[in-house]
Formats: structure tokens, sequence, C-alpha cells
């Protein structure tokens, strides 16, 4: 199981230069697992950035540095690059090339700090639990995204082209994401059915 504390600053970011800096010192959250749907939709987000400061300011003021202490200082470029080699990795498993797809993610994760492993007491059962814990967030994207890839397919929205899961998951999730699925949400997919259909209208000659 892959649990993480994340640090943040209690005031946010700001960019600066091309750099990150903390408006206030950080602050340490409590050591958590998230749930699976939760985590795969912060990896998405991290994605789908445009790189613009004030998007990543706003994205580090949730989640914190990608690399350093939450009350340090940190370079846009290494935001640039992860999420570029992040995008690239959904992008080409949503064209079907799994092996290169593979070898993009080895690439990415030997940048990582890594990780730390054990068996910890489990607090609300007797014995022990195994703990994954990365060093840092960049590091958890990436193992949250290797993770999510082992049982689901990577989807690229027919109205959108943003990219999505699909497929796997358990029980109502598994139902509402199937691996057939060409559209990220709902909403995406009534635009697009909506378009066509007033295509389709337009295409029929009027009856004279």
């Amino acid at each position: 199981m892959i649990w993480f504390s994340w640090q943040v600053s209690d005031s946010g970011y700001r960019c600066v230069d091309g750099v990150l800096y903390a408006n206030s010192a950080g602050k340490t959250q409590a050591l958590a697992c998230l749930r699976e749907e939760f985590a795969e939709s912060i990896c998405l987000e991290f994605a789908n950035l445009d790189g613009t400061p004030e998007k990543v300011s706003e994205f580090a003021g949730r989640f914190g540095l990608l690399k350093g202490p939450a009350g340090q200082s940190e370079s846009i470029a290494i935001w640039e690059q992860e999420v570029t080699s992040i995008r690239a990795v959904l992008s080409i498993s949503a064209s079907g090339d799994s092996e290169r797809a593979t070898l993009k993610y080895a690439e990415g994760w030997s940048r990582q700090s890594g990780v730390e492993a054990s068996y910890s007491p489990n607090a609300h059962k007797s014995g022990l639990e195994f703990r994954c814990v990365p060093r840092d967030f960049s590091s958890w994207l990436w193992l949250q995204l290797g993770q999510t890839l082992r049982d689901r397919k990577v989807g690229r929205c027919k109205q959108c082209n943003v990219l999505f899961f699909k497929g796997g998951g358990k029980g109502r999730r598994r139902a509402q994401s199937r691996s057939t699925k060409q559209f990220c949400t709902v909403e995406c997919k009534v635009t697009f059915n909506n378009s066509v259909s007033k295509e389709r209208r337009q295409s029929i000659p009027n009856a004279s």
C-alpha cells in the first residue's frame, strides 16, 4: 500500500522568475493512504497542468513541492520536466504502445528519490501491514502512476482530448469505468452527442 505525508506551505506559494517560493513555513500532514479514485485524480490533474506559474502555484498550494521540503524553493523547470514526462507515459499508453510506455515510465522513475518500505503496526487491526512510503511528492506521483497502469487503461476523451483512466477497479467503480469508455465525463459525452446530432440535422436537405 502506498502511504505518504504531504508537506505544504500554510500560505501557499508564489512564482518569481521561474522559481516557486513558499509564502510561509511548511506544515506536514499526517501519513495517509489515499483511496485509489482520489490518488488517480491527482495524477491526472498533474499530467494535465498547463505549466503556467499560476497553475503550478495553485497545485503546489494543495500538495506541496515536488522534490523538497515545503518551506524551500523549487524551479518551475522541475515541474515542467515531470509534467511532460508523466503526460508522455499516459499519451503513449493511450495509443496502445505498452512496451514504449513501459520504457518511458522506467526513464521517469529513474530520476526519483525512491521509497522506504517496511511492515508497520496496523492502527485498526492487530498485526503488521506493509507500507511503501515515497521520499517526496514526485516519487509518490510516479509510484501511484505505475500502480494504476497495472490494471487500468488510458483513454483520450473524444470531446476535449483530455487523458483519463478506464477499465479496472472493483464493483461500482468498475461499472462506471468500462474499458470501452470514450469520454472523460458525462458532460463531454452529452456535448459530443449533441454536436453529432446537430451536424446530422444540418446535413439533411430541407424538404421542398
